[in-house]
């Protein structure tokens, strides 16, 4: 006893009582650790892993914008837009049946141009300025519709553009009766740049 006495030093005793202060300490902090005690200060950095997550645990709301792109999701679980629903089989439409001017040009792939005109704003034909329209006729009883009949051959399609002076009109082609005839072949239909029927020159080419 007296050899213990002997060994003990203030600097022991402090020493041994720290080391029970923390000891119990540590323990405490395992057993009884406060409830939500626990902040991001207190985790180590990449401490949480992927088998650390519960699954569903991370809801949409947890996810930041922009965080995610097309390599992270997996396009077989996207439905289809509701607007886009008809457009599945829009792969197959490299021949734009309804390409402006053109709306009637499926039928005329291969067709060759069998004639062209000038026609006037006021709906008559400059002869000077056209060719191979034969004895055809143009019909112009409304603002800015112009019909053809009587062509010297079927058209199969056609295109016109507004000349110099019609600067600023948007011509229409298309096929039969534009003009509530039934001698129309074709017809051409003049709009200015808020739609509204305008009368207006125009050139067009004919395809058979």
């Amino acid at each position: 006893m007296k050899k213990l006495r002997g060994r003990l030093t203030y600097a022991n005793v402090v020493s041994t009582i720290c080391l029970f202060i923390l000891l119990g300490g540590a323990a405490y902090a395992a057993v009884t650790l406060p409830k939500n005690s626990v902040g991001s200060k207190q985790i180590k950095k990449n401490a949480v892993t992927t088998a650390k997550i519960k699954d569903q645990a991370v809801t949409a709301g947890k996810v930041e914008n922009g965080a995610l792109t097309g390599i992270q999701i997996n396009e077989d679980t996207l439905s289809v837009v509701p607007s886009a629903a008809t457009a599945a089989t829009a792969t197959t439409a490299t021949t734009a049946t309804s390409a402006a001017n053109a709306a009637n040009a499926t039928n005329a792939a291969n067709a060759q141009p069998m004639a062209f005109a000038h026609v006037n704003a006021d709906g008559t034909l400059d002869v000077s300025n056209s060719k191979n329209m034969g004895s055809a006729t143009v019909t112009h009883t409304s603002k800015g519709i112009y019909c053809f009949g009587d062509l010297p051959f079927t058209p199969r399609g056609g295109q016109a553009t507004a000349d110099a002076f019609g600067s600023g009109a948007t011509p229409q082609f298309g096929l039969g009766a534009g003009c509530t005839l039934v001698t129309d072949e074709a017809f051409v239909d003049m709009f200015d740049f808020e739609g509204v029927f305008i009368n207006a020159p125009f050139y067009v080419v004919f395809y058979g």
